[in-house]
């Protein structure tokens, strides 16, 4: 099973599609917020800046959001299924 993290940013409607998303699949993930300054250290000490959100990290590969949301605001759930490998 991937080990699959999600970062989020407050008031991001995306990052809850996304979310909910992973629920619908059954994948298990681990959220990191860029609100926190843990998660915002743990990110750059693992060498990953993220500059908008949501962004997926999957076994240790970034996927922007522009590969997540390439029309907007509307998922491709047919990648997001390819990356996690569901």
């Amino acid at each position: 099973m991937p080990v699959v993290e999600v970062v989020k940013s407050p008031n991001c409607p995306r990052c809850e599609v996304l979310i909910k998303a992973l629920e619908r699949l059954g994948v298990e993930y681990r959220v990191l917020d860029l609100s926190s300054v843990e998660d915002q250290t743990e990110l750059v000490m693992r060498d990953i800046y993220i500059v908008s959100t949501p962004a997926l990290i999957v076994d240790g590969s970034v996927h922007t959001s522009d590969k997540l949301f390439p029309s907007g605001d509307e998922l491709d759930v047919e990648f997001l299924r390819k990356v996690i490998r569901k």
